[in-house]
């Protein structure tokens, strides 16, 4: 469903929505698909690159250029797809809410919209903060030999992305927290009906994946003469990106997987409790020597030990084994692809 900024800046709201927001909002009321305009916006973003930086290309070559001009349209995009995902996850959990329309509303509406005074503040702190280290350091970040115009475009640029991406981990970290808040507002658990319990697991595996694919381009960045030490310190950057992402697909499921846990330890109790006694008076009847008894508390213990292996079943994470599978081929994928481009660059 679009979402025009002025919606989004009612007065009835409980905060003003973010720069980032109103972005989004607006690539959401161009004509078409929107992510017709996010290509078109990238294109455009190349090509104004190629005009203002002229022969000043970036270690890493056309695939630097095509990351970075592409990168903060990307993490729109994700923004863009987390605040769907999440909103169609708390609307199929809607019928099972304890809480009242108008408080589900707040949620979704937190959920899916940045507060503005933060995201503003990150961006003014971001742009003064890259202003000064250009300025410091005019060498080491490699605008001595760019053109004014180039110069300008590289702050503006690296200011947007560090902006935007500081704000996309700022906003994943609230609706992560928010995650297990709508969770304890479940009634009741349904441990045969888990269709909706794993709503939120969509949320949370796309966040992973996203931030995975956002940085991963990263490894491919490194010049072949990089030392041992830079592959280092950049496997180890990702490596530390693996493990946020981890972090955000499981963490905030861990209550739903609680909850999960109880609801079937007390279904395993419950049948126990009844294969006890129906065990106890199979026992009785075969004193009795009381056949019909008997065959009748056969079949009751045969259905018994079909509920008791059923109920053992019951997975407990509430998360799809696909989302399990695409997370970790997710990591392992530009790993293996650094290593070959890394063993093939040995053999030219």
């Amino acid at each position: 469903m679009t979402t025009s900024a002025t919606e989004l800046a009612s007065p009835t709201r409980p905060y003003g929505p973010s720069w980032v927001n109103l972005v989004i909002a607006w690539f959401e009321s161009l004509p078409g698909p929107t992510w017709v305009a996010y290509v078109g916006a990238i294109v455009i973003a190349l090509g104004l690159s190629g005009l203002v930086m002229g022969d000043a290309t970036p270690v890493g070559g056309a695939f630097a250029i095509v990351y970075y001009g592409a990168l903060p349209f990307g993490v729109f995009g994700l923004i863009h797809i987390l605040d769907r995902t999440g909103g169609r996850a708390l609307d199929s959990l809607r019928p099972l809410l304890a809480a009242d329309d108008a408080a589900i509303d707040a949620m979704h509406y937190q959920l899916t919209v940045a507060p503005a005074r933060p995201a503003a503040l990150v961006a003014l702190f971001v742009f003064g903060f890259t202003a000064v280290s250009l300025a410091l350091d005019p060498v080491g970040s490699g605008i001595v030999s760019m053109p004014p115009q180039g110069v300008l475009f590289r702050y503006l640029w690296e200011s947007l992305i560090t902006s935007v991406f500081l704000i996309l981990v700022y906003h994943t970290f609230r609706q992560l927290r928010l995650i297990d808040r709508i969770h304890a507002e479940i009634e009741r658990i349904d441990v045969f009906d888990q269709g909706p319990l794993y709503a939120f697991s969509q949320l949370t595996s796309r966040t992973a994946l996203g931030l995975i694919l956002l940085l991963a381009p990263s490894l491919f960045l490194l010049p072949t003469s990089a030392g041992a030490s830079t592959i280092i310190i950049t496997s180890a950057w990702y490596a530390f990106a693996v493990l946020v992402a981890g972090a955000a697909f499981v963490l905030p499921l861990r209550g739903m997987h609680d909850r999960l846990v109880t609801e079937k330890r007390r279904l395993q109790g419950e049948v126990g409790r009844r294969l006890t006694a129906t065990v106890d008076a199979i026992h009785t009847a075969v004193d009795a020597e009381d056949g019909g008894a008997i065959e009748a508390r056969n079949r009751a213990l045969s259905t018994l030990i079909a509920e008791r292996d059923l109920v053992n079943r019951i997975r407990t994470w509430p998360w799809s084994g696909g989302a399990l599978t695409g997370f970790a081929s997710a990591i392992v994928l530009p790993i293996v692809l650094f290593l070959v481009q890394r063993f093939l660059s040995q053999l030219v």
